[in-house]
């Protein structure tokens, strides 16, 4: 009997192709994105991280406050790393040192730059990583045992050392230091994603070649991001009281080593576990979950007009229905047929759902693995194949719950007898008006969500950088060799230094096809350090400011408008001149109305015992991830930071590393091209997430639109199908066929309105929340008309295009049901 049903079922759809198209490729392409939203959502929220027992794991995070200010935050000094490493062992509490860097391959030809972790030897065995070849670290090449060795990625090891099986005891050289290999990890090892999304290490070092570590092991003053402390907590423990011990214990260590310094006079700090999936995941949950929302009012449009569609047909086929009846189907073996008829277009949906959601998959891989944590590890998988089948069931049944709700039963048999008269189906217009305003409602929140977004992703795309980054590159640097001077020796080591920089940027400038060079310690896009200035010594009263060293040609070449006062000199650069340089915005900080050019301040990063003077005001970046943020330019102590050049070149033409290599050369044997990007490329990456946000909700709102078309215009032609007649009566008595398509747009004008000021309240309502926030968020009132007049004129269009059959032919034809 099933069998046959089924059968039928296959052959009744077979005849009906636009219909079951419809449906399946309107119900799979929503219910794929909302299927793979929701596994990204659940990858962030619920999924279990690829780690045994990674519920009892946790990382540290320190917090600096001053006057219970946040300065900085999850920056850690690294003493209190190393006596919480060491001291905070038990029986039940195992820990691990982690910290994330960068180096350089020097043993290879190519030199090249590579993500490095260190750690100590119980970091690998608590995350459980499996090895290709070979092993971790052990006991003996812990903490302060200074064991040259290496682990590597099972990617840097096909990349770098061409899956050599006999790698095992070979060597390779970072700094000054031969590191032999004893470990490869396997390919299938997933690296937490703890430093930032995407990025995954290359090579695994002991602890003890931080760089840091060797130079502030005992600076209780010095801070620094991006290392931790791993832990694992093996029995039942009160976190919330272990971090308040963990905080005063530690915080009254801090202010005891830092006693007598008055810069720390008022600065406390917090260390706190915090799980590990938080430490991953962040606040990502908090913008996922708005793809989320978005996928289900998608898939909720595609619903309403599924269920006009299927009510359609079940008007079409009521005459089907009463044979059935006449010929002793009961009112279950009817439903039950709807249902399979709508069980087998969900789970054809299904199946093309399953695919959309991969191709959704691929498209976050391409563009959000870097911004985004666990895209990586999206795929298809049980939760998500259950979550769909349960969907679409879900739907067969409610489709056939509704047919079945407007059934009269009672009139099938005498129907056939009727040879069809009446209706035993009829759709209420309170029915049609309720998918109509579904269909509006939805269409229009998305609609108006997706032009603000688009509306103020874009304004930030389109206003202009006040400088230039055409023809511009940054060109990074690494030392061959770089030996590591004592301290009576730094200073001449530092002075040697920066004249080898200052002499490779003038033979730099000399080739004939650069236009201009400068030596920096970044762009205008990357602020490498953070630092305070203070008009007294002791640093009572500090401003927090984000600077780069620069020489003379930084702002020229990149054509940065200077407002008040003088750009640097060469003598400047060449004397190392107590000079500084701030932009507007941090001008207006130091002093109301931003009058600060000949003030002078103390600079945490330069010579203490001095005050610099500020001898210019440039106009602020204006880089949309830099608002309101204070900058600041030196030219002293360049020579101690990792050094860079912004090159000019002429249009059309490209820099390569073995042409700036072949002009080193001709200065000093000591120095080598690491990376060379465009300063057109790095301000892009700084606005990937905009771009995909405005790309993103224009598709999202073209989409939309489609599907509430197809919507709009299912509901409107069934109900002037049923009025048919009415609509030839009125032609024939005068009625005009524009008279004919207003009452039509007119009927529906009241739930239009309704449906379109619900959407706008309540995307009101949240960008109100969202300022409240420390997210910004302007509201447009161009995004908020645009698509309410998109809507309107969508409607009306499909008014006439619903109403076009009758009107454009003779009165008559209606008349006789033609």
């Amino acid at each position: 009997m099933l069998k046959q049903e089924i059968q039928s079922c296959l052959y009744s759809l077979s005849k009906a192709k636009i219909f079951t198209l419809t449906i399946i490729i309107t119900l799979g392409i929503t219910l794929g994105t909302l299927i793979a939203m929701f596994n990204l959502n659940f990858q962030i929220l619920a999924a279990p991280l690829p780690y045994h027992d990674s519920e009892k794991l946790y990382v540290s995070k320190t917090n600096h406050y001053i006057k219970d200010k946040i300065e900085f935050e999850d920056y850690t000094p690294m003493p209190i790393l190393v006596e919480a490493y060491k001291n905070e062992k038990s029986d039940h509490i195992q820990t691990a040192l982690f910290a994330y860097g960068e180096e350089v391959i020097r043993s290879r030809a190519d030199t090249p730059r590579v993500n490095v972790a260190y750690t100590t030897p119980e970091f690998m065995p608590l995350l459980g990583f499996n090895f290709e070849l070979g092993r971790g670290f052990s006991d003996e090449e812990g903490i302060d045992s200074i064991s040259p060795v290496a682990v590597l990625s099972y990617h840097s090891w096909q990349t770098y050392f061409g899956a050599d099986p006999q790698v095992l005891g070979k060597t390779f050289q970072i700094d000054q230091v031969n590191f032999r290999i004893i470990g490869v990890l396997s390919e299938n090892t997933p690296e937490p994603e703890l430093y930032t999304p995407g990025r995954l290490t290359s090579i695994w070092l002991p602890w003890d070649y931080l760089p840091s570590y060797r130079r502030d092991a005992q600076q209780w003053g010095l801070t620094g991001p991006n290392r931790h402390i791993l832990t694992k907590i093996l029995a039942d423990e009160d976190i919330a009281k272990l971090n308040h011990q963990l905080t005063n214990k530690y915080n009254g260590r801090f202010k005891a080593e830092t006693a007598g310094r008055s810069f720390f006079n008022d600065m406390t700090i917090t260390l706190e576990l915090k799980p590990l999936k938080e430490k991953i995941h962040g606040d990502s949950a908090s913008r996922t979950i708005w793809l989320l929302v978005g996928a289900f009012c998608l898939t909720l449009i595609a619903c309403a007009n599924i269920a006009n569609l299927v009510l359609a047909r079940a008007v079409n086929q009521q005459r089907t229905m009463s044979i059935k009846a006449a010929l002793g189907a009961q009112r279950k073996q009817i439903v039950r047929g709807i249902f399979i008829e709508l069980a087998t277009l969900t789970l054809l949906s299904a199946i093309l759902a399953l695919g959309v959601s991969e191709l959704c998959y691929y498209l976050l891989k391409l563009i959000a693995t870097d911004s985004l944590p666990s895209v990586a590890r999206l795929t298809t998988n049980v939760p998500s194949v259950i979550f769909c089948l349960t969907l679409s069931a879900l739907l067969a049944w409610l489709g056939a719950w509704l047919i079945s709700a407007k059934i009269n039963f009672s009139k099938l048999n005498s129907q056939i007898q009727s040879s069809g008269k009446g209706t035993s189906i009829q759709v209420k217009s309170s029915t049609r008006s309720a998918l109509i305003f579904s269909q509006i409602f939805l269409a229009s929140l998305l609609l108006i969500s997706c032009f603000q977004i688009f509306i103020n992703s874009w304004s930030l795309l389109s206003q202009a950088p006040n400088f230039v980054s055409k023809d511009r590159y940054q060109v990074e640097l690494n030392q061959l060799f770089e030996p590591r001077p004592s301290r009576a020796e730094r200073d001449s080591y530092y002075s040697t230094r920066r004249q080898q920089l200052l002499d490779i940027v003038s033979e730099i400038r000399a080739n004939p096809r650069v236009v201009s060079a400068s030596l920096t310690t970044g762009t205008p896009v990357e602020f490498g350090i953070s630092t305070f200035l203070s008009p007294d010594s002791g640093f009572e009263n500090q401003y927090s400011v984000s600077g780069n060293l620069i020489d003379e040609a930084y702002i020229p070449t990149l054509q940065l408008d200077i407002l008040q006062g003088r750009n640097f000199t060469r003598e400047d650069v060449y004397n190392r001149s107590p000079y500084l340089i701030v932009n507007k915005e941090f001008a207006n900080k130091l002093k109301p109305g931003g009058d600060v050019v000949g003030e002078r301040y103390y600079w945490l990063n330069g010579r203490r015992t001095i005050q610099y003077e500020i001898i210019a005001v440039t106009e602020d970046l204006n880089l949309p991830e830099q608002s309101n943020s204070a900058k600041m330019w030196a030219v002293d102590n360049i020579e101690r930071y990792a050094p860079s050049f912004i090159i000019e070149v002429d249009s059309n033409q490209q820099l390569t590393p073995q042409f700036i290599n072949s002009i080193i050369a001709k200065t000093t044997p000591t120095w080598r091209v690491s990376d060379i990007q465009p300063l057109e490329s790095q301000l892009a990456n700084s606005l990937a997430l905009h771009y995909i946000a405005s790309w993103a909700s224009l598709a999202l709102a073209i989409v939309t639109l489609s599907i509430a078309v197809i919507g709009i215009y299912g509901v409107l032609s069934y109900g002037i199908s049923m009025r048919k007649f009415e609509l030839g009566v009125r032609m024939a008595i005068g009625a005009s066929p524009l008279t004919i398509v207003k009452g039509v747009i007119l009927e529906n004008f009241k739930v239009i309105i309704l449906a379109l000021i619900g959407a706008a309240i309540i995307v009101s309502g949240v960008a109100v929340w969202i300022t409240s926030t420390r997210f910004t968020f302007a509201l447009s009132t161009t995004g908020l008309i645009l698509p309410i007049v998109t809507i309107i004129a969508v409607t009306a269009f499909t008014s006439t295009l619903a109403v076009w059959g009758i009107i454009r032919r003779p009165a008559i034809y209606s008349l006789r049901d033609q």
